[in-house]
């Protein structure tokens, strides 16, 4: 519990100073000791799964419609394969984007585009020449995958149903990430992992040829060095790691995360309740949370408490105040004797409540009494 505090108390303290920071450097600064954290505290752990999990649930439905897009293209890839070798074409747009299409396939090739459009692009750059060429044969083939005018105008194509959908769903996460928990991980995550790892993620660039990836990652650090060295220049834009921005993702990141240490902070506490007490009946001490509250076993408050904690079934019980007293003193008993049971029990409320500062552990009505659900496993 303690150990709970004290990390939502640190995480607040590297917040509040970042959203102070009076410059760039500074807020970026106190933003790497934030998420370092993250990185080295196995109680933060649980927590930004859950912000994955979240992003992952989100993006599951983009994520299978890109899995079915991708087969229904790698299928049109052979066909268009298939037709162009039994046809001898030789057209520069049908063979280079063919090529970039099987380069795209073995890593050897990377664009800027994500991986579904770059691959849907390099298949319609090669049907669109075969319209191109005017070949009425070619028309016809390329006839299986678009909308095309006997004019040889071009007027959609639909070789992939399913990267149409794709299509149609990106642009609208893009537009509603930008309120999500999970992106603004991503990028707090980004700025840190290049901060971090850049020499260790650049060598493994350069070692594997992934020359836009060297190019891409030299460009995110640079930014940073830019910004932690306070030499931008006028006219130099910070495009991936503004100010502004992040402070918004960090907002967001620390608002999920308080709120669930809060709520762990409650489950641990409801926990203790449930587990940290118990009732000597040879003795009449009743113990909780290390702190002791003695009885007399042969009083009625003494007797009530040994019923109502004798075995699981007593416990989770709701016991009305002339079953109480009849099962107590094996005989039958009148109204007037419900008075005398409901000032017992409240008496047993008031006395652990005196001797160990727990309030509620029964819970007393006009008509019964019950441990409370709260201090039950």
């Amino acid at each position: 519990m303690e150990n709970q505090t004290s990390l939502l108390e640190k995480l607040e303290a590297l917040y509040q100073r970042a959203i102070k920071s009076s410059t760039p450097k500074l807020f970026f600064l106190s933003l790497l000791e934030y998420i370092e954290l993250y990185d080295t505290n196995p109680t933060l752990k649980p927590i930004w799964k859950a912000i994955v999990t979240l992003g992952k649930k989100d993006l599951k439905k983009l994520r299978d419609l890109e899995q079915k897009s991708y087969k229904e293209i790698k299928q049109v890839y052979r066909e268009i394969k298939e037709f162009s070798d039994k046809n001898n074409i030789t057209l520069a747009g049908v063979v280079e984007n063919l090529k970039s299409f099987e380069a795209y396939e073995k890593g050897t090739l990377t664009s800027s585009d994500l991986p579904i459009k770059a691959r849907y692009g390099y298949l319609s750059y090669a049907l669109m020449s075969l319209v191109e060429a005017k070949n009425p044969d070619y028309l016809q083939f390329c006839r299986q995958y678009g909308t095309i005018s006997d004019e040889y105008r071009i007027e959609e194509w639909h070789f992939s149903p399913s990267y149409n959908r794709w299509e149609e769903l990106n642009q609208e996460i893009d537009r509603k990430k930008l309120t999500k928990v999970w992106y603004g991980w991503d990028k707090l995550v980004l700025f840190y992992d290049v901060f971090q790892n850049y020499e260790t993620k650049q060598k493994r660039n350069i070692k594997s040829n992934k020359l836009f990836d060297i190019w891409g990652l030299s460009m995110l650090f640079q930014e940073i060095k830019d910004i932690l060295d306070e030499k931008t220049e006028p006219n130099r834009q910070i495009r991936h790691f503004k100010h502004e921005d992040y402070l918004l993702h960090l907002e967001r990141v620390h608002l999920f995360t308080r709120e669930a240490l809060i709520e762990v902070n409650k489950k641990i506490q409801a926990q203790q309740k449930k587990q940290n007490w118990t009732y000597d009946q040879a003795r009449g001490m009743f113990c909780i949370n290390g702190k002791v509250a003695q009885f007399k076993k042969n009083s009625l408050r003494g007797k009530i408490l040994e019923l109502i904690t004798k075995n699981d079934r007593n416990k989770t019980k709701i016991w009305d105040w002339n079953e109480l007293y009849e099962t107590i003193e094996k005989t039958e008993v009148g109204k007037e004797y419900q008075s005398k049971v409901y000032y017992a029990c409240k008496g047993i409320n008031e006395h652990i409540a005196l001797e160990t500062g727990v309030t509620d552990f029964l819970v007393v009505t006009t008509k019964n009494i019950c441990i409370n659900p709260s201090y039950l496993n």
